[in-house]
């Protein structure tokens, strides 16, 4: 596997330095030259999707609902799956 991220129970123990009312985002270049970094929020966790590598990507991964044989990582959680409708 190539692709690496944070199990469930390495963010769980990260989560514990900060106070429960911290608020959480995502972020990622919007791919200007600026190199803004857009904010995403957190609020709709599911599980049940799948990375795959797509040359369409900055970072070289995909991330989808469908299986294909190909994939990287299957069943993972993403902290924002509203933004994947």
């Amino acid at each position: 596997m190539s692709f690496e991220t944070m199990t469930v129970g390495e963010l769980k123990e990260a989560l514990n330095n900060f106070s429960d009312d911290t608020p959480v985002v995502a972020t990622a270049c919007y791919g200007d030259r600026s190199r803004t970094m857009q904010a995403f929020s957190i609020c709709d966790p599911q599980s049940g999707y799948n990375v795959s590598k797509t040359g369409y990507s900055d970072t070289g991964y995909r991330v989808s609902d469908r299986v294909d044989d190909e994939d990287e990582l299957k069943g993972v959680l993403v902290l924002n799956a509203e933004l994947l409708d």
